[in-house]
């Protein structure tokens, strides 16, 4: 449903595609919670996805250079990050969740020599998002 969802509002924007691939540090198969998120129900929707490497990922759908990436992976946002560590420099936008300080403590770590931090928003201390911006893009002007 949400991918549907995600779907019909990408075709609005024009110019704009879902690709239907969950990215991860590493070629993988996850059960996830669709519904409800909350952790703790004893109820729920849950099944058995693929993750891809995030770096083989991105080049088999021809998806370079890149300037907007959001990476909400729900815990494996550093992982997916060190899997793209070589064209992290080339990306305008960054926008990264993170669930720990630690996370949030290593994505700034990794980022801070081709991006600054622009926009964030951080719940406490724990969880939150944060937008990133390519150093070399920010002043230009083309």
């Amino acid at each position: 449903m949400a991918l549907h969802l995600l779907q019909q509002n990408a075709l609005g924007l024009g110019n704009c595609f879902v690709h239907p691939v969950g990215l991860a540090g590493q070629n993988s198969c996850r059960t996830c919670r669709l519904w409800p998120e909350d952790p703790q129900a004893k109820w729920g929707v849950e099944q058995l996805l693929p993750f891809r490497e995030a770096r083989a990922a991105l080049k088999e759908l021809g998806l370079e250079p890149i300037d907007v990436l959001r990476v909400a992976t729900g815990g494996d946002e550093v992982e997916v990050l060190t899997s793209l560590q070589e064209q992290l420099k080339d990306i305008k936008v960054i926008y990264v969740e993170f669930t720990s300080e630690q996370d949030r403590k290593q994505i700034d770590q990794m980022l801070d020599p081709s991006h600054l931090l622009w926009q964030g928003e951080i719940i406490a201390g724990q969880k939150g998002a944060l937008c990133y911006i390519n150093r070399f893009h920010l002043f230009d002007k083309k």
